[in-house]
């Protein structure tokens, strides 16, 4: 898919163009426009992200903080709009690495830690603050051994077309819901009227992508809270 077959869809289902009737560069490049900042947006919305990466970087002995995105100078990646999951990655033995799950806390709870500079092997806790146009993380205790690596699970977002012409493989749904929501974005900007057909197929094609996407998570009781079940013999009662 295109952006401009993308575009051309769009403005087909407002009746801006016919069938087989071409996109002027100046529509063209309007709807591009629209296009990307839809799915700038979309970066924001956790359930139209359909995958997330697993990147692994080296830790740095006696480096607490770290900084991730397309410049980070630590961590060199998309800058995560959220992370869902970390690990400590410890490679005593290289060729048995160990992960260990890594809790992620609020700045609330970071606060909460007295003492910031506490080292050790391993770290177990990290914190991650959004900046722009790199992000930030914080790890606790800060490790004092470069035997560590740290294991980043991200939501990889969509990314934006760079043109009208480059072609891309979208995920199942994403075409429908792309073209219709496009057509929704870019109505007012070429004073259609939105059809209340085109809105419908809108909300449906986006809502099954978001329901596609929602992530299965497992449910969890700490065992304390669970009672101690006492064994029952039928035979005395």
């Amino acid at each position: 898919m295109t952006g401009l077959q993308c575009v051309t869809r769009a403005m087909r289902a407002l009746g801006a163009v016919a069938s087989g009737e071409p996109v002027s560069a100046a529509e063209g490049q309007d709807g591009l426009v629209a296009l990307n900042g839809m799915i700038d947006a979309w970066r924001l919305q956790r359930l139209s992200i359909f995958f997330s990466t697993e990147n692994e970087f080296d830790i740095v002995a006696g480096q607490q903080t770290y900084s991730i995105g397309p410049t980070g100078a630590d961590f060199t990646q998309a800058r995560p709009i959220t992370i869902e999951r970390a690990s400590c990655i410890q490679y005593t033995n290289p060729l048995r690495p160990i992960e260990l799950p890594v809790d992620i806390w609020t700045d609330q709870r970071w606060q909460g830690i007295p003492v910031k500079n506490t080292t050790s092997a391993l770290f177990t806790r990290m914190r991650y603050r959004p900046l722009h146009p790199n992000g930030s993380i914080d790890v606790w205790p800060i490790p004092n051994t470069a035997l560590v690596k740290i294991k980043l699970y991200t939501p990889c977002a969509l990314i934006a077309f760079v043109d009208l012409n480059t072609n891309y493989v979208v995920a199942p749904g994403y075409e429908e819901a792309l073209v219709y929501n496009l057509a929704v974005r870019y109505a007012p900007e070429l004073g259609r009227p939105l059809d209340a057909t085109v809105a419908d197929l809108a909300r449906q094609s986006l809502a099954v992508v978001k329901i596609a996407n929602i992530p299965l998570d497992e449910m969890r009781i700490d065992p304390a809270l669970i009672p101690v079940r006492q064994s029952f013999d039928w035979r005395i009662g």
